[in-house]
């Protein structure tokens, strides 16, 4: 697992500069509904709609899943667009949960096709009450409106 993160870390690090030897600076996806919510059954139902304001590919997206008991989904799952996936990081309870981000889109500067695309990722925490507002079996966002996620990373 520690070489794992040592790879990626490496990778990233790597990743986040242009041959001309410029630093990535990607501006935050921001989510602006998302609804989370837990059935008497024990069934969890997520949403949201994330926006990243990449000027080459700029992107909305709906996403969301479905799971039952405790064991949150891990994988990336994909969304509504086709080049936008999530995944849970944590989901301790519909209070208190992570959610990262990834969006692949084309950018002529990093190279020629099919070296040329890129991949950022993004991530935030959602609780209550610093961005949820919740009831018993559900929570949304905040009278705030809209949450961002940091870009954190991007693979070129």
């Amino acid at each position: 697992m520690l070489s794992s993160n040592i790879l990626l870390s490496l990778v990233s690090l790597v990743a986040t500069t242009t041959s001309a030897g410029k630093v990535f600076t990607g501006a935050a996806y921001t989510v602006n509904t998302l609804a989370v919510g837990n059935s008497a059954e024990g069934k969890f139902t997520l949403s949201f709609l994330v926006k990243d304001p990449e000027p080459l590919a700029p992107t909305t997206a709906t996403c969301g899943t479905t799971w039952t008991g405790p064991a949150f989904p891990t994988q990336w799952i994909p969304c509504e667009t086709n080049s936008v996936d999530f995944k849970l990081n944590s989901f301790k309870d519909i209070e208190d949960f992570e959610i990262q981000v990834k969006h692949s889109y084309r950018d002529p500067s990093v190279g020629k096709p099919p070296q040329d695309k890129v991949t950022t990722f993004a991530q935030a925490a959602f609780s209550a009450p610093e961005n949820l507002t919740c009831s018993d079996s559900s929570c949304t966002l905040t009278v705030k409106g809209s949450a961002l996620l940091p870009v954190w990373a991007a693979i070129a």
